[in-house]
């Protein structure tokens, strides 16, 4: 099979709509990509849960690399999709390691008319960077603040795009634009 065609995802603490919008995302992103002439292998359930992947990509220089897919994000609930807020989870709603410290080789980031492609390795580092200027915050959406959501275990670190924007390795996966 050159390219996956059916992408299912969501997990426990995954409402309907967050499954919905990570899941289209994750869709988007394999179309984009079998556009363009690249082999898609969707992770393992195990490599999904354990190691933060969504996918094995084949480059077109041969090389594979692993991939996990960030569905664009309001600020606020309710609110549009904003793509100059960007989420890093640093600690998941059981309190494991969040998707930074996972194994992905990329972060898709997704953007209106595409994915915004980071290495997971240098986002961590960027993260680090930036973490001892970040304050804590109840309220998610304010940039170069910490979060966790009530009876959670997960804290997220919120950064505006051009906090990630400049990151070496980076690159910008064009494709059709979205409506909202």
């Amino acid at each position: 099979m050159d390219c996956v065609r059916q992408v299912v995802g969501g997990g426990k603490y995954a409402t309907v709509r967050t499954t919905m919008h990570g899941t289209l995302a994750e869709q988007r992103f394999v179309d984009i990509c079998c556009g363009r002439g690249l082999r898609v292998v969707k992770a393992s359930k195990r490599e999904n849960r354990i190691d933060h992947l969504d996918f094995h990509v084949h480059l077109l220089n041969g090389r594979w690399v692993t991939v996990d897919v960030k569905a664009i994000k309001s600020r606020r609930r309710g609110q549009p999709p904003d793509p100059s807020v960007i989420y890093v989870e640093l600690r998941g709603v059981t309190g494991e390691a969040g998707w930074i410290y996972g194994k992905a080789d990329y972060i898709a980031f997704e953007q209106v008319n595409g994915f915004f492609m980071v290495p997971r390795q240098r986002l961590l580092e960027r993260t680090e960077e930036l973490l001892p200027s970040c304050e804590r915050s109840v309220v998610s959406g304010v940039a170069m603040t910490i979060y966790g959501r009530r009876e959670r275990k997960d804290e997220i670190m919120v950064l505006n795009a051009e906090h990630i924007q400049g990151i070496s390795g980076s690159f910008f996966l064009s494709g059709p634009q979205i409506c909202f």
